[in-house]
């Protein structure tokens, strides 16, 4: 259940970052969720700076943690959690590893509830529209420059765990995403230092998705 739940908040993680394509509106019309999803699918590649702070019911004080966030469409993403404790989490097609620390790895690829959770948010780095609004309903509302975009998983066993999750932003990309379990936890990150529009090097790529141990220092900017 802890790999569920750093799992949930990491994939969030980076559909924020991938979200953020929306930086520069195209036209001064108010922003929809066809033209959002259509700028998440034409990113090259996105690099961003996180921080999250996540409410654990358990626990009196909230955790909080930063690192940086690296997609390659249309299904590389690696999230190097650096503050407090050095962390991976590198999802390459399909496979899915994760390394906490220097030394520890784990290959979790085999992991069925892993993959759903994967299977379930690449829809939307990918801005596919119809398929995500076949795994969740959708509720996206605007006002002024703001919007928000609701997201409720419609099948378990996604639907028992998140309760929904919640992008907010403006004309000028996503500020903030909220995934809220109904466990009572609430995971919720924010993002600067935004480029959606990055085109990785064969170098960085060999870095970024090396076999073996990982860097979970590597900045690529």
């Amino acid at each position: 259940m802890r790999f569920i739940a750093a799992c949930s908040s990491s994939l969030a993680a980076a559909l924020l970052a991938i979200a953020a394509h929306a930086e520069e509106p195209r036209e001064p019309a108010a922003l929809g969720l066809v033209e959002l999803m259509d700028r998440m699918a034409a990113t090259s590649g996105v690099i961003a700076d996180f921080r999250e702070q996540k409410q654990i019911s358990l626990l009196e004080k909230p955790l909080e943690s930063s690192g940086q966030i690296y997609f390659v469409p249309p299904n590389r993403l690696v999230r190097f959690t650096l503050e407090p404790d050095p962390s991976a989490l590198i999802i390459d097609g399909e496979k899915l590893r994760f390394q906490q620390g220097a030394s520890a790895k784990f290959d979790l690829s085999g992991n069925p509830m892993a993959r759903i959770f994967i299977d379930n948010f690449i829809v939307l780095f990918n801005g596919d529209l119809p398929k995500l609004q076949d795994l969740y309903y959708t509720n996206f509302s605007a006002e002024g420059n703001s919007w928000s975009l609701i997201l409720e998983p419609r099948r378990s066993p996604l639907r028992g765990i998140v309760k929904e999750i919640a992008l907010r932003g403006n004309q000028k990309g996503i500020r903030e995403i909220v995934v809220q379990n109904w466990d009572g936890d609430r995971t919720s990150t924010t993002f600067d230092v935004i480029n959606t529009d990055y085109h990785f090097t064969d170098d960085q790529l060999e870095d970024l998705f090396a076999e073996g141990i990982v860097p979970v220092t590597v900045t690529i900017r």
